[in-house]
């Protein structure tokens, strides 16, 4: 073939922005590569024209192939849920994938917030990940969960659907003691006094009294 005239007579759609490489193994052998990766999810068509000709100048018929590439990772769920309350101090989070992930450039991309001695582990054929506070969750806080662009699978494709959710921790109940009457440790304390005992959030009644 002429290899000029292939060249100038090939074109992919859509159009990669970083534009695409060419290469001859042989006379008879072109190797078409984007100058980065294809995008995932995406049908590409490639064509040749018949302005494309031979070494003797006969043209090429038209050519034309179509291909899809692989879908881009998702995250499908996370536990606990954006925006749940109540959340146990010893709970962990767990993330699922629709693919397997990298670990590692995963666990990169993921931040959380107040900073947490944290620790991961990997499920389901690294499609489940799940992250551990080695210290506890403070109580009665707002957790936020980042995980950015940067987490990959296992073919390096970057996730769909970057996240950020927000959990708030359980507040153990405990006895307000300054706004209780008497206060710990009064002294001269009326014979008729009521005793009053305040407690930072709603208890059932019967548990406390029993």
């Amino acid at each position: 073939m002429n290899k000029t005239s292939v060249e100038n007579a090939l074109s992919v759609a859509p159009a990669l922005t970083d534009g695409l490489l060419t290469n001859w193994s042989d006379n008879k052998t072109l190797i078409i590569s984007p100058v980065k990766n294809w995008l995932p999810d995406t049908s590409y068509q490639i064509n040749i024209s018949s302005q494309a000709v031979d070494s003797e100048n006969q043209a090429l018929e038209n050519y034309s192939s179509r291909f899809k590439t692989v879908l881009s990772p998702l995250i499908i769920s996370i536990q606990p849920g954006n925006q749940q309350t109540d959340i146990p101090l010893d709970s962990s989070l767990t993330v699922t994938f629709s693919k397997p992930m990298n670990k590692s450039v995963t666990q990169a991309s993921i931040e959380v917030s107040p900073s947490s001695i944290i620790s991961y582990s990997w499920e389901d054929s690294d499609r489940k990940l799940i992250i551990t506070n080695s210290e506890n969750w403070q109580e009665n806080k707002y957790i936020k969960i980042s995980i950015n662009k940067n987490a990959q699978d296992t073919e390096s494709i970057a996730i769909a659907n970057p996240l950020s959710s927000n959990f708030k921790t359980l507040l153990i109940p405990k006895v307000v003691e300054s706004q209780c009457n008497p206060t710990p440790n009064s002294v001269s304390v009326a014979t008729n006094t009521i005793i009053y005992v305040v407690f930072n959030k709603e208890v059932d009644k019967s548990s406390a009294e029993s």
